[in-house]
């Protein structure tokens, strides 16, 4: 049994969610001309107001792509037609020929590897329910979405989307073409997910669009960890096409194989671990993948599933509440995938651009969560540095709270269609000012899990040319591994930005520079010595230049994936603050 509310609420289900807290609103609106044919043929010559409620739909999307829908269609016009309406009589969703045409053309091709079986009437896109798997919310398609007036999304999943017929053995689009007049009838089905489709994602009502959590570096192995679910520790890394966790800190029921979240997992393979082709002998088959030690290179056969993962909403000044997402999906990983990683850890968080990765999945467009992060990576192991999700404000604390993103200079991120790695490109490499060559350089990979930056062999020796030039007159010392250029620290000076030495840019196509000084470019070894932190990565390395973690450390990066780009904001020193400068007590 159902229920229905009428006054203002709360409405309570249980356990004890306020549901009317969880939802987002669109305009509804007004019809000018009845679609009700008993008033218009009794009364001809007047124009009445339709008394129905239509919604103003502004675009249509399927498995986060947009349809080509005329937009005359989704608009009312003077005689009535056009709009999307929301009904109860109708059984299923309505639609206008061309927009079923290309609404199924987009769905279909999203799951062009599931087998298709003879449409059942008055369905016209069937499936065999085996195939497609089970969530939590429903068989495992793409979502539809249909983008509303105010920027909002109502996001249809499968439990509205499809509908089971012969004993359950067929799953078809619950959706029907054939209507004429330019108009989309939402039906019952479809209204039924308007109260349940936020609950899982939010534990109460609150009003912040941005989430934050810890980031700890580890002294051992120079890698980090952010803390989810109260004091779960994962690494940090930007080019995993999916977050992994140890196969027995959860239990929860793998993926099928042919559902959209297995083909998101498995659409970039590593060359280095592809995934063996097996014929699954289990039904339904599982989604099996190949998670990646990020140090190490070495990878398992493992399967992907799901688990809930809990992090703080912020007001960017402070934690405000907890909330937990459920059914984020990642894979499990066997023990051995953990050799070379920080101790105590429970498993990987990718923040790649993959659809799988946090930034996707801490982003559901009902939710408000921008697709964009900002990470403020520790020097030191003693404190704790920050990772943001959503728009900001983010604020790091002494001496004044001011929020640190207005700092920020912005170059383009670049995309390998073959990787889920971040990109940038410069045009000149300097130091103190003098370009070491002008000829640009495209595809420097960002790595968290490199901590020290390479250059291809011939890059470096230029580089390391023209720093002892800008040098000179230091007194260099005995190399100290793994560096190969290191002075007597007590003869160079420091300053609010570390060691006093010559700054290093990369200078960007649009005017703008990220500067490294010596907080960023010096690494103090012990016994007086500081060397420069920069790395030979070879003749012919996958990446002429990677970034490393050591030139992040206590600069602010934020990654845009909705605009394509990268925000940096240099030394934070400049401003007497830290990536440790966050306040983490929570505000009541």
């Amino acid at each position: 049994m159902g229920v229905l509310f009428l006054g203002d609420g709360p409405y309570v289900f249980l356990p004890s969610v306020t549901v009317s807290d969880r939802l987002i609103y669109t305009p509804l609106l007004t019809n000018p001309v009845s679609t009700v044919r008993p008033i218009i043929e009794t009364f001809p010559d007047y124009s009445w107001p339709s008394m129905e409620y239509f919604i103003g739909v502004e675009s249509i999307k399927v498995n986060t792509k947009t349809v080509p829908v005329s937009q005359s269609l989704l608009k009312i016009n003077a005689k009535g037609n056009g709009g999307t309406k929301i009904s109860t009589v109708e059984p299923y969703t309505v639609l206008h020929t061309s927009i079923y045409n290309a609404i199924t053309k987009a769905f279909v091709k999203a799951i062009s590897k599931v087998p298709r079986v003879n449409p059942v009437s008055p369905f016209g896109t069937c499936y065999k329910a085996s195939s497609l798997g089970s969530t939590r919310l429903g068989p495992g398609v793409p979502a539809i979405e249909l983008v509303l007036q105010n920027n909002v999304t109502w996001m249809i999943f499968g439990a509205s989307s499809m509908v089971y017929l012969n004993n359950s053995e067929v799953a078809c689009l619950a959706f029907v073409g054939g209507m004429k007049k330019p108009m989309i009838t939402i039906n019952l089905m479809n209204l039924f997910i308007l109260f349940l489709i936020f609950t899982p994602y939010q534990a109460s009502a609150q009003p912040y669009t941005t989430l934050v959590a810890p980031v700890k570096k580890d002294a051992t192995t120079s890698l980090y960890t952010i803390i989810l679910n109260s004091n779960e520790r994962y690494v940090v890394d930007l080019s995993a096409p999916f977050s992994w966790q140890r196969c027995t800190l959860h239990r929860y029921p793998p993926v099928a194989c042919m559902s959209t979240e297995c083909f998101q997992a498995q659409y970039l393979p590593s060359p280095s671990c592809p995934l063996p082709y097996t014929k699954s002998t289990t039904r339904p088959c599982t989604c099996m993948v190949t998670p990646i030690n990020p140090r190490t290179k070495s990878c398992a056969l493992a399967q992907l599933t799901s688990t809930n993962l809990t992090i703080s909403w912020t007001d960017g000044a402070n934690p405000t509440a907890k909330t937990t997402f459920s059914d984020r999906y990642l894979s499990c990983a066997p023990a051995s995938l953990f050799d070379s990683l920080p101790r105590g850890i429970v498993g990987l968080a990718s923040l790649s651009s993959a659809p799988l990765a946090l930034p996707a999945q801490f982003s559901p467009p009902f939710l408000g969560v921008s697709r964009k992060f900002a990470i403020c990576l520790p020097s030191t192991s003693s404190g704790n540095g920050v990772i943001f999700f959503g728009d900001g404000p983010y604020h790091l604390l002494p001496p004044t709270k001011f929020d640190v993103s207005s700092l920020l200079s912005y170059t383009t991120l670049l995309r390998n269609p073959k990787s889920a790695d971040y990109f940038i490109g410069i045009k000149a490499l300097s130091i103190s000012g003098n370009s070491i060559a002008q000829s640009p350089y495209e595809g420097i990979k960002l790595s968290t899990a490199v901590p020290y930056t390479t250059f291809r062999t011939d890059i470096y020796e230029l580089f390391l040319k023209f720093f002892k030039k800008a040098m000179k007159g230091i007194p260099r010392t005995k190399k100290v591994s793994p560096f190969s250029t290191c002075f007597n620290a007590s003869a160079i000076g420091f300053s609010r930005v570390g060691l006093h030495v010559p700054q290093i840019d990369l200078e960007f196509a649009n005017g703008k520079n990220w500067t490294i000084y010596g907080a960023n470019s010096m690494k103090q070894v012990g016994g007086g010595l500081a060397c420069l932190a920069f790395l030979d990565g070879g003749k012919t390395p996958e990446h002429s230049i990677v970034i490393g973690s050591f030139q992040m450390e206590d600069n602010l990066l934020l990654f845009d994936l909705d605009e394509s780009r990268l925000g940096f904001s240099s030394s934070l020193y400049f401003e007497r603050i830290t990536c440790g400068s966050f306040n983490f007590t929570t505000k009541v």
